[in-house]
C-alpha cells in the first residue's frame, strides 16, 4: 500500500484462539503485563529461530496485580497452566509494601528468571520461569538487591534521607543483556 500523511497503510491478519480463563476475574486492577518467551533447547520442536536466540512458539504471560503475580503457560517445556506467587513485603524503608503497582517485569533470557519491580522500590526476582516458577532462595537475592537499589537512592540524594524516605521507582527496563537494568526515580 501507498504511505499515508501518517505513515504506510499496513494489511493486518490476525488469528484469535479462546485459551478460555486464565484467571478468575476480580475487582484488582492490572498494574503490568508481559509475554516472556523463555529459552528452550535447539533440537526442542518448540523452538524457532529468531535473530541469535532461540526462542519458543509459546510464549509465558506474566501478569501483576497489588500483592501477586500470576502466570500462564500455555505449552511451555517445563510447565503449563496458571501459577500465582505472592509476593512479600520487603522493609527498605517505611512506605515499604507488597501492594504497591509494579512498574517493571523484565525477564533475563540467560539466568531464566524475572524481576518485578515495584513502585516503592523493591526488587522481586522469580527463577526458573521456563522449568518451575518460585521465588529466589527464599527472597535472599530479592532483598539484596532491593537494598543495593536503595542504597544507589541514599548516595543519589548525598545520603540526606531516612527511612521515612521512599525510594519511589516510576520505570524499569533491561539496558542490555547481561543483567544491567536503568530505573528512574524519585
Amino acid at each position: 500500500m501507498g504511505p499515508s500523511f501518517f505513515g504506510p497503510h499496513y494489511i493486518v491478519n490476525s488469528k484469535i484462539s479462546d485459551l478460555g480463563l486464565i484467571h478468575q476475574p476480580d475487582q484488582i486492577d492490572i498494574t503490568s503485563m508481559r509475554w516472556i518467551y523463555p529459552p528452550c533447547g535447539v533440537s526442542s520442536s518448540c523452538c524457532v529461530k529468531q535473530s541469535s536466540c532461540y526462542q519458543p512458539s509459546q510464549p509465558i504471560l506474566a501478569v501483576s496485580k497489588p500483592g501477586r503475580l500470576l502466570l500462564f503457560s500455555f505449552l511451555s517445556v517445563g510447565w503449563s497452566g496458571s501459577r500465582v506467587l505472592f509476593l512479600r513485603n520487603q522493609k527498605i524503608h517505611k512506605s515499604s509494601s507488597a501492594f504497591h503497582p509494579a512498574v517493571g517485569l523484565n525477564y533475563f533470557l540467560h539466568q531464566d528468571i524475572l524481576i518485578v519491580t515495584l513502585t516503592d522500590g523493591s526488587f522481586h526476582v522469580v527463577q526458573n520461569i521456563s522449568s518451575d516458577p518460585s521465588w529466589s532462595g527464599d527472597h535472599v537475592n530479592s532483598y539484596q538487591i532491593s537494598k543495593a537499589v536503595r542504597s544507589a537512592f541514599v548516595e543519589s540524594w548525598n545520603f540526606d534521607v531516612d527511612l521515612a524516605d521512599m525510594n519511589k521507582i516510576t520505570g524499569v527496563c533491561l539496558f542490555d543483556d547481561r543483567s544491567t537494568v536503568i530505573w528512574a526515580q524519585e
